[in-house]
């Protein structure tokens, strides 16, 4: 039978190294994110004072977890990785309250593993499918990737690794444009970054625009904020915000601080001994106001810069071909900024079917006066991307809920722009 309470849970298992731990089972929380390469939670049992479960069975804090759990919208969220360590222990004369940390398996693998293979003019998407295989993570996607980059890795897990080329390389749709010549100033453009993150179908490489374009992720169902529930439809409870806070509505400091819209990078030559400014210019990513607040550049870094380091070989190396780090640094931290222009928190009854990359379409009523008819504010509805997920269960109730952080980026400001391609 259908169950018609939208916080209704099914845990169709939890065990702990294969033995059942639902009959002291009382939360669990899991979470997803984009910028997580693994998902994680916690998990509390309570148990009788008489009772030693972690004694009785030899917990150690760093077994194999399995669960399900289905909502009331019949999704099945299915989970299996390894304990990481009994984050607490309680007892009192009456009970014993037991949490433990948990992570998908990749995290225990990756702490076991250090690349050493040198990587030369080889995308970022070959490099994630090795560093996949080796964390034996299954269902994953590659949807974006990078130009050829060089690195030779100083003995860093895979996942290290990975964060490392996210910083280093230039997407292949980020459209930057650098200068590799002798005059002392140039101009750079671009839109680039690069997302490595763990959902519960699977792992997902993609470039930020990919991701803020909901090419990572599923169109789920619409969401609105409703104040009245009584006689509403299953459907319509589980697509229902019962709260949503503002975390971020532009942030002018960080903005300028970073660089978004207008930065200088020095970069020293180190293979022409040349000493070059290269002024980035992201201006049409942002308003008008932003623009004259951002006259001249709001940030300055430095770096050096040897494009024959790494070559083999005795011809000169083309431009940006062993070190792409002039091309990335600027609109990286760039983009960084302007895909998180505007962050909402939403809570929802339990919904298991979102994860992170997800395409939401929201509406969130203006205030408005009794007894009168809600109509959408333009201001905050309108389509979003989710970045974070949290889901938690009690037994208390058996109540499933939802959290998301969901954002879009500084040209997306209203309902009717959200719709545009970022």
């Amino acid at each position: 039978m259908k169950p018609s309470n939208p916080t209704n849970a099914n845990i169709g298992m939890m065990s702990i190294n294969g033995i059942d731990v639902l009959d002291i089972f009382f939360s669990v929380s899991f979470y997803e994110s984009v910028q997580m390469p693994i998902r994680c939670g916690e998990l509390t049992l309570v148990e009788a004072a008489s009772q030693n479960f972690l004694d009785d069975n030899s917990i150690e804090g760093i077994e194999p977890i399995e669960f399900e759990i289905q909502g009331a919208n019949e999704h099945t969220y299915y989970f299996t990785g390894r304990l990481n360590k009994i984050k607490s222990r309680v007892r009192s004369a009456s009970k014993s309250t037991i949490t433990f940390e948990f992570a998908s398996e990749a995290f225990a693998l990756n702490e076991a593993i250090r690349v050493t293979k040198a990587y030369r003019n080889t995308n970022i998407a070959d490099i994630v499918n090795e560093q996949n295989e080796k964390l034996k993570l299954t269902n994953w996607r590659i949807i974006g990737d990078s130009f050829p980059l060089t690195y030779i890795p100083p003995m860093l897990r895979p996942i290290d690794l990975v964060q490392k080329l996210q910083a280093r390389a230039v997407a292949f749709d980020s459209n930057a444009e650098g200068y590799d010549g002798r005059d002392q100033t140039s101009e750079s453009s671009g839109r680039g970054g690069l997302f490595w993150f763990e959902r519960q179908e699977g792992s997902v490489l993609c470039t930020t625009n990919q991701l803020m374009n909901g090419e990572a992720g599923n169109d789920s169902n619409k969401l609105a904020l409703r104040t009245a529930m009584q006689g509403a439809s299953l459907e319509d409870q589980c697509n229902t915000i019962l709260q949503f806070d503002v975390l971020k509505h532009n942030d002018l400091q960080s903005t300028m601080r970073f660089g978004a819209v207008k930065s200088k990078l020095i970069h020293f030559d180190m293979d022409k001994g040349l000493y070059h400014e290269s002024t980035y210019d992201s201006s049409d990513q942002y308003s008008k106001e932003m623009q004259e607040l951002s006259v001249t550049p709001t940030r300055v870094m430095s770096r050096m810069y040897s494009n024959e380091n790494q070559n083999p070989s005795c011809e000169k190396a083309t431009p940006f071909q062993f070190d792409q780090g002039p091309l990335a640094i600027q609109q990286s931290n760039a983009r960084q900024i302007s895909a998180t222009s505007q962050v909402l928190h939403l809570q929802l009854n339990g919904r298991l079917d979102i994860s992170p990359g997800d395409k939401l379409d929201i509406k969130i009523p203006t205030p408005s006066v009794a007894n009168t008819p809600h109509s959408p504010d333009p201001k905050y509805s309108g389509t979003y991307i989710v970045f974070n997920v949290g889901h938690s269960v009690s037994i208390q109730g058996n109540a499933l809920f939802t959290k998301l952080t969901v954002v879009r980026s500084a040209l997306q400001t209203n309902d009717a722009t959200s719709v545009k391609p970022d």
